[in-house]
């Protein structure tokens, strides 16, 4: 196997010295480098393929140009788009992206933490509940790890902004006349904003309300029966994998009763328009990647502190709304992948 060339070879090769080739690389005293160096000591990296080596990077300037992405699974449509897009924004910034995935294990979701740290990755996007095991606790006090879920207060966190939207969904429910809404929501309520926004949100606004825990139905039979049983006119539901599942449910058994649904609506899907649906708590999926990065590039370069714990604007549409928005979103280059799936489905229909 051919070595790698080193800086020394490339200083030999192009007649200079390896401090001069170093500072070329590093960016250091670009001024003091005629450029008649500089185009020699390109042309010289170029002809030899040198490329920098990782390990002694990190070795020198403690970076070592990864982030970690701490996530359940990438299987899913959503998932991968989103595993996809981060790849795509990390790359803008000159860093590489590292995927965990834990398959929604704690046990492995600590696996995964110590696996990235061990990796030296200079920050984490966590997609999950945040539960560091006490002993990793020092080593994570310091470290720039972004809860994109939860809101753990000893990590910073940047999470949708939930509570108005939610509000504005659950009014528009009383003002047409329903009188019982149920929450589809997955874990602990008490840990899940989505469940507790919607629980305080119903308070608020009058209206009767019950919660249902969908990691405790096995089937869609069953959490449709669940959701029959408690009488409830609408369903609001963070998951619109879930609601996807009822309405194909309820269409291939020939269920008629089927209630409403709002839910947290991110990427162009095609059965918003189904009668079913009556609207949406939508964010920005762009911006959200965007803005997700952009604040873990700062806490890499800046520090992880002081703690804060931002939020990113939601917005609740109707059906009519959410139609127009699909609309856009599908003429949004950004979103050609998931839109293209899409259509490529709808040939088989």
């Amino acid at each position: 196997m051919q070595k790698r060339p080193t800086i020394k070879q490339i200083a030999q090769e192009a007649g200079v010295s390896p401090t001069l080739v170093s500072f070329y690389l590093n960016g250091r005293q670009p001024n003091k480098i005629a450029q008649k160096t500089k185009e020699k000591i390109a042309a010289t990296i170029e002809r030899l393929d040198y490329r920098p080596s990782a390990a002694a990077r990190t070795l020198r300037n403690g970076r070592s140009r990864t982030i970690g992405l701490v996530i359940g699974q990438i299987a899913g449509e959503y998932s991968s788009f989103y595993a996809q897009s981060l790849l795509h924004e990390v790359l803008k910034y000159g860093y590489q992206l590292l995927i965990s995935v834990t398959r929604f294990n704690l046990d492995e979701e600590r696996k995964c933490l110590e696996n990235l740290l061990d990796h030296q990755a200079d920050g984490i996007i966590y997609n999950l509940y945040l539960k560091p095991s006490p002993k990793m606790l020092p080593a994570l006090k310091h470290y720039p790890i972004l809860q994109r879920i939860s809101v753990n207060p000893d990590f910073n966190s940047l999470v949708r902004e939930l509570d108005p939207s939610i509000l504005q969904a659950v009014q528009q429910c009383r003002k047409q006349g329903i009188k019982k809404i149920a929450g589809i929501f997955g874990g602990i309520a008490a840990e899940n904003p989505w469940a507790t926004g919607f629980v305080a949100c119903s308070e608020a606004a009058g209206i009767e309300s019950v919660c249902l825990n969908a990691e405790l139905y096995s089937s869609c039979a069953e959490l449709y029966e669940a959701l029959r049983e408690t009488g409830a006119e609408l369903a609001i539901t963070a998951s619109s994998t879930t609601v996807a599942r009822l309405l194909h449910y309820c269409e291939t058994t020939g269920k008629t009763n089927c209630p409403k649904f709002i839910y947290s609506y991110t990427l162009p899907c095609d059965y918003i328009s189904h009668k079913a649906i009556a609207g949406a708590i939508v964010n920005s999926f762009e911006e959200d990647v965007q803005s997700s990065v952009k604040r873990l590039i700062t806490m890499i370069e800046e520090g992880p502190e002081p703690i804060e714990h931002l939020t990113v604007p939601t917005r609740f549409m109707n059906q009519e709304e959410l139609s127009a928005h699909y609309q856009k979103q599908k003429a949004n280059p950004y979103y050609d992948t998931v839109v293209n799936e899409w259509e490529m489905k709808r040939i088989w229909d």
